[in-house]
């Protein structure tokens, strides 16, 4: 990159949440795999191979990585139905502060981009400069999708994984990463 310089501000902090994605599901466990990517990030990231979840369920294990506690402290015991357009079972979700309050305490600028399922989905959570949340379920097809940006609700056509990336990356380029010539 001559004539480029290019510098980061502070270390990154990049949490990757999968649902259902036991540790034989790694391309180090699994002959079947191809996951190019996923083995760079395992090679040159941390990867937490004696971790465990505190629930099999999706809602209180998520609620449990944000939240620092386990799901009868945070009050998130069950799957959080969200429907099409964010709405669901009702559920507040959790009221404590969450690892994103934690890290702006000590002066890192934040976002959430994917699948929230911890409750209050339709709405922008606190700890989070900026925030790009999606309903529920993993579809691989084109279609229109609910997203929450910053708190206003739209629906955007596309792949959900293509829009996610993009909220991700674009934030990525904006607030962390500058470009010096």
């Amino acid at each position: 990159m001559k004539g480029y310089f290019l510098a980061m501000k502070q270390s990154h902090i990049i949490v990757f949440l999968t649902d259902d994605h036991g540790a034989w599901a790694m391309p180090d466990k699994c002959e079947a795999l191809h996951a190019p990517t996923l083995s760079w990030l395992q090679e040159t990231g941390t990867t937490c191979t004696h971790a465990f979840s505190p629930n099999p369920v999706c809602s209180p294990a998520r609620a449990s990585f944000w939240s620092e506690l386990i799901p009868s402290a945070h009050g998130v015991l069950d799957f959080i139905s969200e429907g099409a357009n964010g709405v669901g079972s009702g559920h507040p979700g959790m009221d404590e502060r969450n690892l994103g309050q934690r890290l702006q305490e000590v002066g890192y600028h934040t976002i959430f981009t994917g699948k929230w399922h911890a409750g209050g989905h339709g709405k922008k959570q606190d700890g989070f400069d900026h925030w790009a949340s999606m309903t529920c379920g993993t579809n691989a097809r084109c279609a229109d999708f609910f997203f929450n940006i910053d708190g206003e609700e739209i629906t955007r056509h596309g792949y959900q994984a293509l829009m996610i990336t993009a909220a991700a990356v674009g934030f990525l380029l904006d607030k962390i990463l500058f470009i010096v010539k």
